[in-house]
């Protein structure tokens, strides 16, 4: 709800910056074995990866193109990155973080500082309403395998600062259903 974010256009234009593939080939160590273009992982029950694919895919000038569509104008963006317990892993994610401000600076010319936050002082920003956490880097795993799991993270008033009522609508139908097939089919609409 707050700029340049509350800008699909913005949004849209972030999708486009990050190549995936590269990402995944040299920052990344195994096993990370795929690049995300959905927020339901390949081999996941109802992934959407292959259809969701062209909505993310690299493309810098296309995110140039919408990034000015938008109208916005960005002087600097801060992006906070949470701080885990396993250094190892913070190193990782510091290098993601580290492609991921030098892609926006090189093709949208808007600088962007890195900031580690401690894990605490991270979710509690998070989950403060309104948000504090603007734009931020925070990993996800799954509780258990189903789409409701990783789906519920953008339920409307949660803890991300996104709502949106046909997704919503969607996540309460599909929730409780039996009915596998219709169950996938809502989800994957949601998604």
């Amino acid at each position: 709800s707050k700029p340049p974010f509350d800008n699909i256009k913005v949004r849209q234009a972030f999708g486009h910056l990050f190549d995936r593939e590269t990402i995944m080939k040299t920052v990344l160590p195994p096993p990370a074995a795929q690049p995300a273009s959905s927020f339901l992982a390949p081999g996941f029950p109802g992934s959407n990866v292959e259809e969701l694919k062209p909505l993310q895919k690299y493309d810098p000038e296309l995110a140039k193109k919408l990034y000015a569509e938008s109208g916005e104008k960005v002087d600097k963006l801060t992006l906070q990155v949470r701080n885990e317990a396993n250094q190892s892993y913070n190193e990782v994610r510091k290098a993601v973080a580290q492609v991921y401000a030098d892609e926006i600076k090189k093709v949208l010319g808007i600088p962007v500082e890195i900031k580690i936050v401690e894990q605490k002082v991270f979710m509690d920003a998070l989950n403060a309403k309104p948000t504090q956490v603007d734009f931020g880097m925070i990993s996800y795993g799954m509780d258990y395998l189903d789409q409701s799991n990783m789906l519920s993270v953008f339920r409307s008033n949660g803890r991300h600062n996104w709502n949106n009522a046909n997704y919503q609508k969607l996540l309460d139908e599909a929730g409780p259903l039996t009915d596998t097939a219709k169950r996938n089919e809502m989800y994957r609409q949601a998604e």
